[in-house]
């Protein structure tokens, strides 16, 4: 009996979130996000048009995390799995290998952004 990985994984999270399709969607949208981008702290994403924050990598995590991104998103910002993707893509990194020590920080998507444009994905994909 075989058994699909995403199956396995806890909270792995909509199946939009891994399509090719939605995520070609959101790369079209990675400038936008960075524009709107605030640091953290400077105004609550909800109260803002920001559609990201520049969250700060200190010098140690980086060290600490290199090659582990997915280790540092879960235990340093809480991003669920389903999201890892994103904030690498949004931050411009192409792989695990590229988070290393002279990352100094992120760009993390607004999750409410995401969605909505998963949920608008989904509707438009699912007429044509």
């Amino acid at each position: 009996m075989t058994m699909l990985i995403l199956g396995t994984m806890r909270g792995a999270g909509d199946g939009v979130y891994y399509t090719d399709s939605f995520r070609a969607v959101f790369e079209d949208h990675i400038q936008y996000l960075r524009d709107n981008a605030v640091p953290v702290g400077e105004g609550d994403q909800s109260t803002t048009n920001s559609t990201a924050v520049i969250q700060p990598v200190s010098a140690q995590d980086a060290y600490w995390f290199r090659y582990r991104p997915n280790q540092y998103f879960r235990e340093k910002l809480g991003v669920e799995p389903q999201f890892y993707w994103y904030v690498l893509r949004c931050s411009r990194l192409t792989s695990p290998e590229a988070f290393d020590e002279s990352i100094r920080e992120l760009y993390v998507p607004s999750w409410t952004f995401v969605r909505q444009l998963a949920s608008t994905h989904q509707t438009d994909f699912a007429t044509v």
